[in-house]
């Protein structure tokens, strides 16, 4: 399995943790049971490493998703924006604009038309503050 794959594993993941309401390693351990995924290291890292930063990427997600509130995110977008906020904030292997194109391409593939668009320019302000140092 290709990182590309392992971060759509990922990505489901996220959005199962949202939905379901269950724990990351709950996760883990279900969709490990289901197939098996050669970047397990990643996945892992992904699913717990948003769960223990939920609120710092939810808070970043929220100061940039100008007139919506988290909960009116749709539940797909709201994945692969922790997702790759996740990535651009908390993987130094992962460059920003690679975490940024995979988002979009993500959205491209599992949401709505205006999605993309959307989710580039949200995460993109994500990037310019964490360049800045803010």
């Amino acid at each position: 399995m290709s990182r590309k794959e392992a971060r759509e594993l990922a990505f489901q993941g996220i959005y199962q943790m949202d939905i379901l309401k269950e724990k990351a390693r709950t996760i883990i351990d279900n969709l490990l049971s289901e197939r098996p995924i050669k970047d397990i290291e990643y996945f892992q890292d992904v699913l717990l490493g948003v769960e223990g930063n939920l609120q710092i990427i939810d808070e970043k997600i929220k100061k940039y998703s100008k007139n919506w509130k988290l909960e009116r995110l749709s539940k797909v977008d709201k994945a692969i924006l922790r997702l790759a906020t996740y990535e651009i904030l908390f993987k130094e292997d992962i460059p920003d604009i690679v975490a940024i194109n995979e988002g979009v391409e993500l959205a491209k593939n599992y949401s709505n038309e205006d999605s993309p668009k959307f989710i580039n320019g949200l995460l993109d302000q994500i990037r310019k503050e964490k360049e800045m140092g803010e």
